[in-house]
């Protein structure tokens, strides 16, 4: 019998871990009596992103997919190992919200990247193919405006990210010509990386429909492939309306049912190895400062959210002419 893929290990490996989470968190006292939980699916491509005619974009980051299982409580011995971070079992109610509290997310994602100049073999200068198929847990700490997160992830790069067949199954059915240089893709490995955010939220209503919101962020990340420093800031202006707290987006007390955003983002990259490429490989001349807009509108329901948002990203490397801007679609199911 031929022995299953690296790939799906991992994928099968996530799913086990989700099943160990959920039983931890529902066997919580507090946790029978409704607690929320969340669905959280967010799909990026160049081809959503808002552009002219022409030839739709393929390349640089050309495609990622995220889905996550959020919960409004962590399990118990969370809280024993977090301290005095968390003071209550979880984050369903606004008392527990108000007096500090903790919650927990699993994450299961791919990300893949192509080069601009698409050959056979790889072009000086230009980014390597590389995929990206990863698992992460998150530990949210939340008080009153603040929201502390600590990440870990763990991924696989080269053939067992998968990202090849994705694609290429993607351009079948769009009817596409399949890329041609994915044998030089970034090489197999694991990848570890540990991320740590702080968001301060300041919200405020401007009249008796509307709600207003400013968003501050404070990130880093460490490990084999990437690491770096992010700062960002974030205004949202709503309408207001009857919809619940939402442990997917923790950190927004006054959740509002339709709004539009807008928001920058300055980034610190001091490695990428699905740029520069993984030890003696050749890759692209990696650009130390990257910064990010967005502008982008959703809306909530009572057991649903819908968002969409334009993303232009600076350019990363130095062969790169231009911004490379990127569609998000994000789609969050409460349950």
């Amino acid at each position: 019998m031929q022995k299953p893929h690296a790939g799906y290990d991992l994928c099968r490996g996530s799913l086990a871990l989700l099943t160990t989470i959920s039983s931890g968190v529902s066997a919580q006292p507090g946790a029978a009596e409704g607690s929320p939980r969340a669905v959280h699916l967010v799909v990026e491509n160049d081809l959503f992103a808002v552009r002219g005619g022409g030839v739709p974009p393929d390349y640089d980051y050309t495609h990622g997919t995220r889905a996550t299982m959020a919960w409004s409580a962590a399990p118990r011995w969370l809280h024993r190992g977090a301290g005095a971070i968390g003071t209550v079992a979880g984050c369903r109610l606004a008392g527990g919200r108000h007096a500090g509290c903790l919650a927990v997310s699993l994450t299961v994602g791919q990300e893949i990247y192509t080069p601009r100049q698409d050959a056979p073999v790889p072009v000086p200068g230009e980014r390597p193919y590389a995929g990206w198929l990863h698992v992460s847990g998150a530990l949210v700490a939340l008080r009153p405006g603040r929201m502390r997160s600590l990440e870990t992830t763990l991924g696989l790069t080269g053939a067992p990210s998968l990202a090849q067949p994705v694609q290429d199954g993607m351009h079948r059915l769009l009817h596409n010509q399949p890329q041609l240089g994915w044998a030089h893709q970034v090489r197999g490995g694991v990848g570890a990386e540990v991320a740590f955010a702080e968001i301060r939220r300041h919200e405020r209503l401007v009249s008796s429909a509307g709600v207003a919101a400013v968003r501050s962020q404070l990130s880093g990340t460490l490990g084999n492939l990437r690491a770096g420093l992010g700062v960002g800031a974030e205004a949202t202006l709503g309408l207001r309306g009857d919809v619940p707290w939402n442990p997917a987006e923790p950190e927004v007390e006054r959740p509002p049912r339709a709004y539009v955003l807008g928001g920058v983002r300055q980034y610190w990259v001091l490695r990428d190895a699905l740029l520069e490429g993984r030890g003696t490989q050749a890759g692209a001349a990696r650009r130390p400062l990257v910064a990010q807009a967005d502008l982008g509108a959703g809306y909530r329901g009572r057991r649903f959210a819908v968002e969409y948002r334009h993303m232009l990203r600076s350019r990363e490397y130095r062969a790169q002419p231009a911004a490379q801007a990127v569609g998000s679609l994000r789609l969050t199911i409460l349950r």
